[in-house]
């Protein structure tokens, strides 16, 4: 009986024992759902204002008690809801520069400032948009000098797209900075995150009036001054920017309810050499001319994208009176004089006795169907007979093909060789006029064919631009797709432009251009949403439109003047030739009728002399 009650006491303590535990174990798992309930409502709101298609998480030491609870549901509830990857992060990994991409939402749950967690996230870039997930060890929620520290964190770091969250009063609350001058600290609260849309969080991170320091150098169409008060609402003056990225950040500007103080600068070197010294204690925002550099390129949307080309002249048209020999091909030369020699060698077969000048000029008759008689034909031989009609018909198919390719060529116009590629440009004999800017970025990085290096002459820019711009036939030129536009506008008036775009043969490769931006900011988000927009609304076409229209009012740009029509009547002049070949041809036979003429007196008179001593010798 004692041993039975032993037996239960034993089994009352191991139920007691399991009881606890695991009743342990549930209350987490409990909370750990609710947690990541509200996790997800804050990642459901950056998904409304940010793109992205892949998570990476940073939750340390997965043995560290309350992070690893909410870290594995967290993981498999984002990929389940969102479908999309998550990349576990940790020491081990190592470096995710080439892993992480800025499309990508990173998530960090940690204990504080000197977490070892937070020291991870020194391999991603900076412009990852990051949920900082806080989870106390004694579940404490951030006071108003802990947030302040912690976005001041974040701003040094160069995290500048940065939300924490945090359990307070059972519950989870966001907050998230912007810096302007200094660092602005916002709550996020549930009406915000309601009412929260793309829209309405670019409204949210506009900074209204805000004076916008922006650099620029002349560079046509790309931007320029003019004296206007268009932007007086943005300047407070008389100047205003121009050029295509000059109208397309004023536009911004006026998006955003900001204002812009202009520096100006000669050129791209004496912007990067003064331009901070100029600028003063002032912070440069953004600069109007592109630039080239994949340092940007995390935090600066796509601007354009544009190739260096090689600019030729066009072909020049050739004089009319080499109209008619460029109508008769090689080929078609050579087919007539086979046809003629056979011609000779079947007369002379056929007629073995004649003289080989009789049978040459028979010949010749033949291939310029020389007509002849009724009476003539019936007496030929059969061979004679085909050889004639096989000949006439020939060359009435050549005289069709002749007057058909000279009607062509009135109308169109013989050109010369146009330049298409390599081959074809070294045989033009021209040289390339590049500047010496142009020249290290081209040829030192191998973008272009080596074979035109011998062609180079490397002058400054200022006089490849003076050239160029001045439509200088002698030369070649290598320019950027955009000042093509620039060409384009400039030719509208002639008939047949004088310099052309060649072959992409002899183009580089499609480069990427942005915007030189300082990406503390917090508009930078809303500028690139507003290049996307201008590019899929055709906005673009119509700056350039209206920079090209201001450049030529204020003769920056000069057209070309109008040129008169190429179509005019056939002028007398162009049978000059011809009819100089029939008046020598016509001269030549009255030569030869008086040469005869006079050899027929002069041997009729001789006949006669000659009968004369005859009778008197008789008699």
């Amino acid at each position: 009986m004692k041993c039975a009650w032993l037996f239960i006491w034993l089994c009352l303590c191991i139920c007691l024992w399991l009881f606890s535990h695991v009743g342990c174990k549930l209350q987490p798992v409990v909370e750990s759902d609710q947690e990541t309930e509200q996790v997800l409502r804050y990642i459901k709101f950056v998904e409304k204002i940010t793109r992205f298609k892949a998570f990476v998480t940073f939750f340390g030491n997965q043995s560290l008690g309350s992070r690893s609870v909410i870290s594995k549901s967290l993981q498999q509830r984002m990929m389940d809801t969102f479908c999309r990857p998550a990349i576990v992060a940790g020491s081990e990994i190592g470096d995710l520069n080439r892993i992480v991409k800025a499309d990508t939402l990173a998530l960090v749950i940690f204990n504080g400032l000197k977490d070892p967690v937070l020291k991870e996230l020194l391999s991603i870039p900076d412009s990852l948009m990051i949920v900082f997930i806080y989870q106390s060890e004694k579940k404490e929620p951030l006071n108003s000098t802990q947030i302040t520290e912690f976005f001041d964190w974040c701003f040094k770091r160069r995290f500048y797209k940065s939300l924490i969250i945090f359990k307070q009063d059972n519950t989870y609350k966001a907050w998230s900075y912007r810096y302007v001058t200094s660092v602005l600290i916002h709550q996020l609260t549930d009406d915000f995150i309601k009412n929260m849309n793309r829209q309405t969080y670019h409204e949210f991170l506009q900074i209204r009036n805000y004076r916008w320091l922006v650099t620029m150098y002349e560079r046509m169409p790309e931007a320029y001054l003019y004296n206007s008060t268009d932007q007086k609402d943005l300047t407070g003056g008389h100047v205003s920017l121009g050029g295509v990225n000059g109208y397309l950040l004023t536009t911004f500007l006026r998006y955003v309810n900001g204002k812009m103080d202009i520096l100006s600068f000669a050129n791209r070197s004496d912007l990067e050499l003064n331009g901070q010294r100029l600028a003063g204690n002032r912070t440069i925002d953004i600069g109007a001319n592109l630039i080239q550099n994949h340092g940007v390129a995390l935090y600066s949307g796509i601007a354009k994208m544009s190739r260096a080309c090689l600019v030729v002249p066009s072909a020049d048209r050739l004089p009319l009176s080499r109209y008619f020999f460029n109508s008769l091909k090689g080929s078609l030369h050579m087919f007539i004089v086979f046809i003629y020699l056979a011609n000779v060698v079947i007369k002379r077969l056929a007629y073995p006795h004649k003289s080989l000048g009789s049978i040459l000029f028979m010949s010749l008759k033949i291939i310029y169907t020389q007509e002849i008689d009724n009476g003539a034909f019936r007496r030929l031989r059969l061979p004679d007979k085909f050889i004639q009609l096989s000949t006439t018909v020939f060359n009435l198919m050549v005289a069709s093909i002749i007057c058909g390719t000279l009607i062509t060529a009135f109308s169109l116009g013989y050109y010369k060789q146009e330049i298409v590629d390599e081959q074809t440009f070294l045989n033009s004999g021209l040289q390339v006029m590049i500047s010496d800017n142009d020249y290290l970025r081209l040829f030192e990085n191998n973008e272009l064919p080596n074979i035109l290096v011998d062609r180079l002459l490397i002058v400054d820019k200022k006089t490849q631009e003076r050239l160029f711009f001045g439509l200088n036939r002698s030369y070649a030129y290598f320019v950027e797709s955009d000042n093509l536009l620039l060409l384009n506008h400039m030719q509208k008036r002639l008939i047949r432009p004088k310099l052309r775009m060649a072959s992409s043969k002899l183009c580089t490769v499609n480069h990427i251009y942005r915007f030189q931006v300082r990406p503390e900011l917090p508009a930078v988000s809303v500028l690139n949403s507003f290049l996307d927009r201008a590019h899929e609304s055709g906005l673009l076409w119509q700056w350039i439109s209206m920079a090209l229209f201001h450049a030529q009012q204020m003769g920056l740009v000069t057209q070309a003047p109008y040129e008169p029509s190429e179509r005019f009547p056939l002028p007398v002049s162009y049978f000059k030739e011809l009819f100089t070949a029939c008046a020598v041809l016509i001269l030549i036979s009255l030569l030869v009728f008086v040469l005869e003429f006079a050899y027929a007196n002069w041997t009729k008179r001789s006949n006669r002399l000659q009968r004369k001593r005859i009778n008197h010798h008789v008699i």
